[in-house]
């Protein structure tokens, strides 16, 4: 697993006043035996560091600001239980080093609730029963179910994720980016979405539609983003269709955009037809761009959008990053779908802004995982960079 320096905590917003708190069996003062009477002792924006030897058997309820992390870096504290929110509005709950455990709310939460999970084995995250979480998992690994409905997702292992459609309204975009997973269920017309440099592989399951994208927000303000990713699928039986990608549910692409994806399907009959992109219902004014695919079909249901350079190619790829041979140089030449270096895109994984390499750093290597930077600078202009990263050993 990759393993994430303490100094992180500077980078989301541990305050120089916060107390330290410690969870262990040594019985010293100061200490406590269980994860909850720590909690239940903190106060908000306190650290509580928790043991790596042994098992906590518990269900942890946070009700306040709290860094909860593994006492020794590089460890992990093992739960068997659940880790659950009830938090005030303008809460903030960072794990770090969480082994086992599942994480989840009990109740609706206000709109600007932060919940950040990083560096952790976890068996399951579902806030899908509850609103107005946003939802941040880096360089994670989520055996079981995964659902949010807001936040951000990058450089995890997953099997699927999912994410549901939220009672809110907000300009938020949800961005899932440099991800390994199995297959990606999207349903939420509350947020905007960037969906980039994934590999979505829908052949080791096998999976007939790895991503699914069912209603997504159509008003004018934001863009929903495809782009950068490898996606495999596969035809589950001779009288079945498989697709790449599937919408369904929206008719209006007006801020849709796919672009510099590779799309193949491993297994396909000539009975019936494998679609790289398709939708259910016909979808207007959509851009759909420099993909590659290898399917029998290129795209279903997008007469009346973009459909600009798209070709049909067998290429090869890393089987555990997605990351495609071939394809250099062959995307969108738009400033903002440049690689790292200012070259014209590459094709799948490794190509573009969000590029694997940034949320999956090989060891030794710093890796930033959020960055926000304007693509042009003014003259006279006010110009903000924000930035969070992590460092491997």
């Amino acid at each position: 697993m990759k393993n994430l320096f303490l100094t992180f905590l500077m980078l989301v917003g541990g305050s120089l006043f916060a107390d330290d708190l410690y969870v262990n069996s040594s019985g010293l003062d100061g200490t406590y035996y269980t994860i909850q009477e720590a909690v239940d002792a903190a106060n908000s924006g306190d650290n509580i560091y928790i043991a790596t030897v042994g098992t906590y058997s518990e269900d942890v309820v946070v009700d306040k600001t709290l860094f909860l992390i593994a006492a020794v870096p590089d460890e992990l504290f093992t739960l068997s239980g659940e880790i659950q929110f009830n938090c005030p509005n303008g809460s903030e709950v960072t794990i770090i080093g969480l082994n086992n455990g599942s994480v989840g709310a009990n109740t609706n939460g206000d709109d600007d609730i932060k919940i950040n999970i990083i560096s952790s084995l976890v068996s399951a995250i579902n806030f899908g029963s509850y609103s107005g979480y946003e939802v941040n998992v880096y360089n994670s690994t989520v055996y079981n179910a995964f659902t949010i409905k807001n936040g951000q997702v990058k450089g995890n292992i997953i099997n699927t994720l999912n994410v549901s459609n939220d009672v809110l309204t907000e300009n938020d975009t949800i961005k899932i980016m440099g991800n390994y997973m199995q297959e990606l269920d999207y349903s939420n017309d509350s947020h905007y979405f960037e969906i980039c440099n994934n590999f979505i592989d829908g052949s080791s399951q096998p999976e007939d539609r790895p991503v699914s994208i069912t209603n997504w927000r159509t008003t004018s303000g934001g863009t929903n983003l495809i782009s950068n990713n490898t996606i495999t699928f596969y035809e589950i039986n001779t009288y079945s269709t498989a697709y790449g990608i599937y919408f369904s549910g929206n008719t209006d692409g007006q801020n849709l955009v796919i672009a510099n994806n590779y799309i193949e399907c491993t297994g396909e009959s000539y009975s019936t037809t494998g679609y790289a992109i398709y939708s259910t219902s016909s979808i207007s004014n959509a851009y759909v761009a420099n993909n590659y695919y290898s399917a029998n079909t290129e795209t279903y249901s997008f007469s009346t959008s973009s459909i600009i350079d798209n070709v049909s190619v067998n290429y090869n790829y890393d089987s555990s990053s997605g990351i495609v041979s071939g394809g250099q140089d062959m995307g969108l030449d738009w400033i903002e779908y440049r690689d790292v270096d200012n070259t014209v895109n590459d094709i799948g994984t490794a190509g573009g802004p969000h590029a694997w390499s940034n949320y999956n750093p090989t060891q030794g290597k710093a890796a930033i995982f959020d960055l926000e930077l304007p693509f042009q600078l003014y003259i006279g202009g006010v110009h903000n960079v924000k930035a969070k990263s992590f460092h491997k050993n």
